[in-house]
């Protein structure tokens, strides 16, 4: 994935650290030499792709069409994938549902093309953990008009997770269910269970990046032990995007349990912990003005 230095959020940028050291001169015609043969194969492997992002939308060319393709998690068709085991696994995933990328693109038909959507969609794109690989490319460019298309490949989305142990005559349990795609929807549920000498209990979990307008993010959380319980939600319309003009979220958690503090292996004295907090915020921006954003939080 390639972005320009100006247009990347804080999550991208990348520090520059310079150095200044001398050099031999035979090592710095070898760096030279290595640099000269490196170069060519770097952008013909795909940082090029911003290149051509760049003239077309110095054209002032159109988007006509934009064509989303979900592919599985093996492509089948490719022979160093096609293998029985990997139809399987194929089989028992349920593909991302083409409805769930579109809406998370940030370019339409009808818009000229911008090289900085095109690169910030691949971003958020690939951010989500249900998704392994993110490719979009202009095809069909005639007439100052050209398709978009966005080629995705899914991610295996289920998580298992689980240990035993046991030491000193304490025998400790947990098994963790994941689900990060329910049903190619993009909704997140999950199941854990925990057991140990102090306590023992079962945690749920559920959430979706894409409720409302799209773009809000809902979770809950539920658990429950023998020492306590917990209660959490919220709900968040994040600064998604650099262009992003409006952003505000609420959070709720209670958190009821029963701390024991032991002596000699024996209870010496139980306290109960409760705490409720809430959290509100909202924030404004004037959105990307010649490649940089201002915005103000309160909260």
């Amino acid at each position: 994935h390639s972005a320009t230095g100006r247009y990347n959020d804080m999550h991208s940028i990348l520090p520059e650290v310079v150095i200044s050291v001398k050099l031999h001169s035979s090592l710095q015609r070898a760096l030279a030499f290595l640099f000269a043969t490196l170069t060519p194969w770097v952008f013909a492997n795909g940082l090029a792709a911003s290149t051509d992002f760049a003239a077309l939308e110095s054209q002032g060319v159109v988007i006509r069409a934009v064509r989303v393709n979900v592919g599985n998690i093996f492509d089948l068709s490719d022979p160093a994938e096609d293998k029985r085991i990997f139809g399987w696994v194929n089989t028992l995933h349920i593909q991302t549902r083409p409805a769930l990328i579109e809406a998370t693109l940030l370019f339409r038909a009808g818009e000229r093309i911008s090289r900085q959507k095109i690169e910030e969609t691949e971003r958020l794109l690939r951010e989500k953990s249900y998704i392994h690989d993110v490719t979009i490319r202009a095809v069909n460019i005639e007439g100052g008009k050209a398709d978009i298309e966005v080629r995705t490949k899914d991610a295996w989305s289920l998580a298992l997770g689980g240990s035993v142990s046991s030491a000193g005559g304490t025998r400790k349990t947990s098994v963790d269910l994941t689900e990060y795609n329910l049903f190619g929807t993009g909704l997140r549920l999950g199941l854990s269970r925990r057991s140990d000498s102090e306590r023992k209990g079962t945690l749920v979990e559920a959430g979706t990046s894409k409720a409302f307008d799209g773009w809000t993010e809902i979770s809950v959380l539920w658990s429950r032990f023998d020492d306590g319980s917990r209660r959490a939600a919220s709900i968040v319309r994040p600064f998604f995007a650099l262009d992003t003009r409006w952003a505000a979220g609420a959070s709720a958690d209670r958190n009821n349990r029963i701390d024991t503090l032991y002596q000699e292996g024996n209870t010496a004295a139980e306290y109960r912990h409760l705490s409720r907090t809430f959290n509100v915020f909202g924030g404004l921006s004037h959105g990307l003005i010649d490649g940089w954003v201002l915005r103000y939080l309160l909260g």
